[in-house]
């Protein structure tokens, strides 16, 4: 567990050891969690770059089994 001072929170920070991808890692925590929404920022790559690469914001949509809210 990690402390976010100054507000005394506290929160676990996952680290993919397997290979995963980020996206892969927060869909799996969502579910783990029971999560009922995703927020997450989302800035614009090249389309050339998401078509080839991809990237964890269309893994989000595609795997997700939450709502999930993108903000710019």
């Amino acid at each position: 567990m990690t402390s976010c001072d100054p507000f005394n929170l506290w929160m676990n920070i996952p680290v993919a050891e397997d290979g995963a991808t980020v996206g892969q890692v927060i869909v799996s925590e969502a579910k783990d969690f029971d999560a009922d929404l995703i927020i997450k920022g989302a800035f614009t790559r090249s389309r050339l770059r998401q078509l080839i690469f991809g990237g964890p914001t269309t893994e989000i949509f595609n795997h997700a089994t939450c709502p999930v809210i993108l903000c710019h």
